[in-house]
């Protein structure tokens, strides 16, 4: 995540310099790239963790990304067999897979 979508956008910045417009038009560049909101807010994840040592240590006083709320993400539905689709799915008599049986 650092060399690979952190450093490359932000590594001419300073960290004092760093707003946080720059971190939202950093989390466009994920969707740009095909990426998900999922990956997006991994990198986001991995850059507070980064600014809040920065923190810690007193490289910086406030932290740019405070403000920034993760991406939405899709939530998938799933769903609960009935007591039916489990006898079929674990039937003996059913024994197909793609092991050559």
């Amino acid at each position: 995540m650092l060399g690979k979508h952190i450093l490359p956008y932000f590594e001419k910045r300073y960290l004092s310099d760093i707003t946080p417009y720059d971190i939202e038009k950093w989390l466009d560049t994920f969707a740009a790239k095909g990426l998900s909101n999922a990956t997006a807010n991994l990198g986001l994840a991995f850059l507070k963790i980064m600014l809040k040592e920065a923190i810690r240590r007193e490289i910086l006083f406030k932290d740019p990304s405070a403000s920034i709320l993760p991406l939405k993400t899709e939530t998938v539905e799933r769903g609960v067999l009935t007591q039916d689709e489990v006898s079929t799915l674990f039937n003996p008599e059913n024994k197909k897979t793609n092991m050559g049986q």
